[in-house]
């Protein structure tokens, strides 16, 4: 009943195989026009080292994530030893910041501590001008007169 009389008897009365020929071709088509989309579109979103948008991250971020660490500078404008220390963080602060240091990134930041009591409490600030190194949870404070030299010894020591 269904075997290949019925075929036969099907194809035969629309009157020729063109009908078969065509709906083969389309199949055919659409196999091919599947298998392109799986390839350019789905594969590559199944890749582990695939990242959505990864054009637009920096090439660094691509290799590796960086390690963040702040280094603080607690003064006050009335302070004369603040006003000496400023030009020498200014110029550390030129060189490093916002740049990678033995693998870290070092953020500088200045807080006037007659303005941002709140934050001079946090780092309990005795003494002006107060310099910490936060990376992590670890708080490293500079115990030294400051200078480039032994500024960027802490760094290295600290880092």
């Amino acid at each position: 009943m269904f075997g290949l009389d019925a075929v036969k008897n099907m194809f035969s009365s629309v009157g020729s195989y063109k009908n078969f020929i065509i709906i083969f071709i389309l199949t055919i088509i659409f196999i091919v026009a599947a298998i392109y989309t799986y390839r350019r579109y789905v594969s590559p979103k199944m890749n582990p080292k695939f990242v959505a948008n990864s054009e637009f991250l920096p090439e660094e971020a691509n290799n590796k994530p960086s390690e963040v660490a702040e280094l603080y500078f607690f003064y006050t404008e009335w302070c004369p030893h603040c006003k000496k220390s400023m030009p020498i963080w200014q110029s550390l602060k030129s060189d490093l910041d916002n740049k990678e240091f033995k693998g870290v990134v070092l953020n500088f930041i200045e807080v006037d501590c007659d303005k941002d009591t709140a934050l001079a409490e946090k780092f309990n600030v005795q003494g002006y001008p107060t310099i910490k190194l936060v990376k992590g949870n670890q708080v490293i404070e500079y115990d030294a007169k400051p200078s480039k030299d032994t500024l960027m010894e802490f760094l290295q020591t600290s880092l």
